[in-house]
């Protein structure tokens, strides 16, 4: 059964190889990593409650439709565990750090007891991003300011 061009069904994995990974440096993640293994905060990812489909064979496939289909879905099993672990990982490096803006004395204490969606992981990590980059303009300022009140001396 062809599909349309625009079908959210359809899945481009061409260009996305998750096996292959990219590391930080071990400098900008040696702190969060030692807080990750003191204490690893309670992460919760939301999951889908609702019933199963029933699957229904059709009669009359040929044998090697259905093991392309049967290969095709294993993928796609295998893609989705990987893309959930990255997920429950990035939940965690933030769970982390708001641990730890918690013991400074940022952030917000209270933790809501329902699990995350992998939207609002998203925002998270992009909340935590803009916010690093605003303290490190900060940083960079006053680096500059000591700087130059160094360098009039």
């Amino acid at each position: 059964m062809p599909q349309p061009k625009n079908s959210p069904h359809k899945l481009d994995l061409a260009g996305s190889d998750m096996s292959q990974t990219t590391v930080p440096p071990q400098s900008l993640t040696a702190g969060i990593s030692e807080q990750l293994e003191r204490t690893p905060p309670e992460v919760k990812m939301r999951s889908v409650s609702h019933k199963l489909k029933k699957v229904h064979k059709k009669p009359g496939l040929p044998a090697h439709v259905l093991q392309a289909r049967e290969c095709y879905n294993n993928m796609e099993k295998q893609y989705r565990t990987r893309l959930k672990l990255r997920f429950e990982g990035l939940l965690a490096v933030l769970e982390a750090c708001k641990m730890r803006d918690e013991a400074v004395g940022e952030g917000d204490p209270e933790a809501p007891d329902f699990g995350y969606s992998r939207g609002e992981v998203l925002d998270a990590a992009r909340q935590r991003v803009l916010t690093l980059e605003e303290e490190n303009r900060h940083l960079s300022t006053q680096l500059s300011d000591l700087n130059k009140t160094l360098m009039s001396q």
